[in-house]
C-alpha cells in the first residue's frame, strides 16, 4: 500500500511539473523581446551566403548571455552534411577534415567512448540508433540534409523503427523546439533539463528561407548565463525561425567558423572553465556547411 501511494505521489509530482514548472520559467518579458530586437550584432562575413554574427547582452532572461549566430542561405554552390568521427573529435578537426565552411556540434554521445546514441544514416547505411532513454529524456526531433536542403522533423520510435530514407543523411536529437511555426510541447522523463540553464546549441530554420546555426553560451557567471529550452524557442522565435531543435549542449556547445578566430572557433566553449575559444570538447559527429563538390 506504502509503495503505491509512493508511486502515486511520484506521478502527481512529475505531472504537476510538466504542467507547472515550465510555465513558471516563462518569463519572458518585455524588455528580453526589447533587447533582442534592438541588439546590435557584431558580424562577419564567411563566405557570400555565410555570415556569423555575435551579441553579448547584460541582463537577457535573468543574466548576461553571449549568443553567436552563423545565417547559412542555401544556395547550389553549398551543401549541408553530418561529419562523423570514431571515438570522438572537435567540432573544428571535423570541419578542417571535410573543408567545410561552417560547423556546429551534433548530438548527444557516450562520454566514454565518444560514440553516438542517437539515430544517425548515411545514404542506405544506418550507423546508430536512438536508446531507449534518449527517446524518453530529449529526442523528439531530427535533421536531414540532402545537397542544399536541411530539413527539420519530428521523431520517436515508431518514426526511426519505419524511416527509410535512403538520400543524404538523418541525425536524431531533440528537443524538438518548433516545426512549421508552431510552439512543441517539451515532454521530458528528467524536467531539469527542460528547465535548467545551460549552455546550448540549435539548428533552426526561418521565414526567410535561411538557416540558422546557433550557441547560447552558459557557466560563465557575468558573461554568460546559459538558457533553458523555454527561453532558447522564445529567442529563436524572435529571430524569426519556424522550426528549430536543440542538439547536444553544455561542454559540447561548439560553433566553428572559417578564419573567425586563430582557431576558427567563434563561440566561447566552456569545458575548459575559461571564458575563450579554446575549450572545444570532442564530440561525435558535427553538422557542416561546405562548398559543393569539396
Amino acid at each position: 500500500m506504502i509503495n503505491i501511494l509512493v508511486m502515486r505521489k511520484k506521478f502527481f509530482l512529475g505531472l504537476l511539473l510538466g504542467l507547472f514548472l515550465p510555465l513558471s520559467l516563462i518569463a519572458q518579458t518585455r524588455e528580453d523581446v526589447v533587447a533582442i530586437s534592438t541588439a546590435m550584432w557584431e558580424t562577419k562575413k564567411i563566405s557570400e551566403n555565410i555570415e556569423v554574427r555575435q551579441m553579448r547582452w547584460p541582463l537577457l532572461y535573468g543574466c548576461a548571455q553571449t549568443v553567436t549566430v552563423a545565417e547559412i542561405t542555401p544556395k547550389r554552390s553549398l551543401e549541408f552534411d553530418i561529419a562523423i568521427a570514431d571515438g570522438g573529435a572537435t567540432v573544428g578537426e571535423m570541419a578542417q577534415r571535410t573543408k567545410a565552411l561552417v560547423g556546429i556540434n551534433g548530438s548527444y554521445f557516450g562520454m566514454h567512448k565518444r560514440s553516438a546514441i542517437t539515430y544517425l544514416r548515411q545514404g542506405r547505411t544506418v550507423l546508430d540508433t536512438t536508446t531507449t532513454a534518449e527517446l524518453a529524456l530529449r529526442v523528439t526531433g531530427a535533421i536531414r540534409t540532402h545537397g542544399r536542403k536541411l530539413r527539420i522533423m519530428p521523431w520517436n520510435k515508431e518514426i526511426e523503427r519505419r524511416y527509410h530514407c535512403r538520400h543524404g543523411s538523418t541525425l536524431a536529437s531533440g528537443h524538438l523546439l518548433l516545426y512549421r511555426g508552431q510552439s512543441i510541447l517539451l515532454r521530458s522523463s528528467s524536467m531539469g533539463f527542460v528547465v535548467k540553464k545551460h549552455p546550448r546549441s540549435a539548428i533552426a530554420l526561418t521565414s526567410r528561407g535561411t538557416v540558422l546555426f546557433v550557441t547560447v553560451d552558459g557557466r560563465h557567471p557575468g558573461y554568460a548565463g546559459g538558457m533553458n529550452l523555454i527561453e532558447l524557442r522564445h529567442f529563436l522565435q524572435q529571430l524569426g525561425c519556424t522550426d528549430a531543435i536543440n542538439l547536444d549542449g553544455g561542454g559540447s556547445t561548439t560553433l566553428w567558423a572559417k578564419g573567425f578566430s586563430t582557431n576558427g572557433v567563434a563561440n566561447y566553449p566552456c569545458d575548459n572553465r575559461k571564458f575563450d575559444h579554446d575549450g572545444e570538447r570532442k564530440v561525435a559527429n558535427a553538422v557542416v556547411v561546405m562548398k559543393r563538390g569539396k
